[in-house]
C-alpha cells in the first residue's frame, strides 16, 4: 500500500474511540476557556490574558497569589520614610556592609554602631562619639586618680 501525500474529508475513519472523548476533555484548548482540575505544569514562559486565582494565600514561593493579597499585605507595613516622618525602632545595628553577617544583635532600646557620629544640626559641626568618650575617659581618670 502506498503512502498518500494528503487524507481527504472521508479518508478516514477511527476505531476504539472509547477513551477519545475523555483525552479531548482534559486537553487544554487554544481557542476556549479552559478550567483545570488538578496542577499545571508549563515549561518556559506562561502567558495569560487574565488568570482567576481561586486560593490567593500561597503556601510556596511559586505559588500565584492575587494583587489583593500582595496589597493587603503591603498595607500593613509602614509608609515610605521621607526628612519629615519619624522613624520608632525596638532597637538597631550599624554596620559596614562586609562586617553585617558577624554582629551582636542590639537589646530592646539599644543603639549600636561601629562608629557612631553626631551633627550638630545648626552648626554642622560633627562629633565622634568613640573619640570623645575616650577623651574623656581618659581626662576622668587624669582628674579623679581612677
Amino acid at each position: 500500500m502506498a503512502n498518500q501525500d494528503q487524507i481527504m474529508d472521508g479518508d478516514l475513519t477511527l476505531a476504539n474511540t472509547d477513551d477519545l472523548q475523555t483525552a479531548l476533555d482534559s486537553t487544554a484548548k487554544l481557542a476556549s476557556v479552559n478550567t483545570f482540575t488538578t496542577n499545571q505544569n508549563t515549561s518556559g514562559d506562561f502567558k495569560a490574558n487574565n488568570v482567576v486565582v481561586q486560593n490567593t494565600t500561597p503556601t510556596s514561593n511559586t505559588h500565584v497569589t492575587s494583587e489583593l493579597y500582595v496589597d493587603t499585605a503591603l498595607n500593613g507595613k509602614q509608609n515610605g520614610l521621607t526628612y519629615t516622618t519619624d522613624l520608632v525602632l525596638n532597637s538597631m545595628v550599624v554596620k559596614p556592609g562586609v562586617s553585617k553577617e558577624n554582629y551582636i544583635p542590639a537589646m530592646f532600646g539599644e543603639l549600636k554602631a561601629t562608629t557612631l557620629t553626631i551633627e550638630d544640626p545648626f552648626t554642622g559641626e560633627t562629633l565622634n562619639v568613640k573619640i570623645h568618650l575616650h577623651k574623656n575617659k581618659t581626662f576622668c581618670r587624669n582628674k579623679y586618680n581612677y
